[in-house]
């Protein structure tokens, strides 16, 4: 909602189709890891930190991929929080991202 609200008040400028947008949300990386794999969502492995039945703290990681990766690929990792709503599970938080830094223009001024 806050990327549209800028858009339509041109906080944004706009951009041309195959360039990167004008705020720095998901330009070059994916925000939730930090990364530009596009891996199946199949070898995501998620390990349980802390879990009662209202919320969660768990890590996630890429820790089944087979792929020729940089050896410190299997060990990263982030956590991220969890909080029932309504009967079903809900991220409530992830680690690393920033809301604040997403939305700013490039070159850093928001």
């Amino acid at each position: 909602m806050t990327l549209d609200k800028g858009l339509k008040t041109h906080k944004y400028d706009k951009w041309h189709t195959g360039e990167l947008p004008t705020f720095s949300f998901a330009n070059d990386v994916d925000p939730w890891c930090e990364c530009q794999d596009n891996l199946s969502w199949s070898l995501v492995e998620v390990d349980v930190i802390n879990l009662n039945d209202k919320k969660g703290e768990l890590n996630c990681k890429w820790g089944k991929s087979e792929l020729t990766r940089a050896p410190d690929w299997k060990e990263f990792r982030y956590k991220f929080g969890v909080e029932k709503e309504n009967g079903r599970w809900k991220i409530s938080y992830i680690e690393g991202f920033d809301f604040k830094q997403c939305i700013k223009k490039d070159g850093g001024s928001d």
